[in-house]
Formats: C-alpha cells, sequence, structure tokens
C-alpha cells in the first residue's frame, strides 16, 4: 500500500501509535524509565503497538517528534507562564509575524 503524505500528519496517525513512535525512538533504556511511570494495562497496550511498529517513514518520525516538541514547549508555557516568556515562544516557534499579532493585543 502506498501511504499518502497526509497519511504521515501527526493528526492522522492514534495518540497510541504516537507513544509507541516516540518510545522506539528514544531507544529501549529511556522507553523502560517511562514505563516505570505507567500502569500495567498502559504497558500492555503500549507494547503491543511497539511490536506494530515494523517500518517507520521519516515522515512520520519527523511529525511525532515535532508534536512531542510543540507539546513540551505548551507544558513550559503552562509552568512559566507570563507574557515574556508567551512572546519568546511564538518568537522562537512562528517568526516575527505571529510575535507582531500576538502582541497587538496586549
Amino acid at each position: 500500500m502506498v501511504r499518502t503524505s497526509s497519511e504521515h500528519a501527526p493528526d492522522a496517525i492514534p495518540g497510541i501509535r504516537k507513544v509507541a513512535i516516540l518510545m522506539v525512538m528514544i531507544g529501549p533504556e529511556a522507553s523502560s524509565t517511562l514505563f516505570r511511570e505507567l500502569d500495567e494495562e498502559e504497558v500492555q497496550k503500549i507494547s503491543r503497538e511497539i511490536a506494530r511498529v515494523q517500518m517507520l517513514t521519516p515522515e512520520e518520525a519527523e511529525g511525532v517528534l515535532e508534536e512531542f516538541y510543540q507539546m513540551s514547549v505548551a507544558h513550559d508555557y503552562v509552568i512559566k507562564g507570563g507574557v515574556d516568556y508567551a512572546k519568546k515562544v511564538l518568537q522562537t516557534l512562528s517568526g516575527r509575524s505571529r510575535r507582531a499579532r500576538f502582541s497587538t493585543g496586549w
């Protein structure tokens, strides 16, 4: 089956597969550390999905990593918060045009 590029978009990938892809990419040692934080049912579901990850396309890997990065940045925003931090995040992620639109609202 030939996959289209839209099938590689992070939104098109189920959450459990995203977790499995990320775990494959970070390796067994880091994955086992994360598994220790999960309950048995979650570990079993993720392990089954990891076993299904036969072939990972660069687009899938990049999409999952990008989404993970974006979520990490958003998490930092929630923890640190504030207008200045929000401006820095937007500047880093989107360039000056979004920063300008964001700052005009305040």
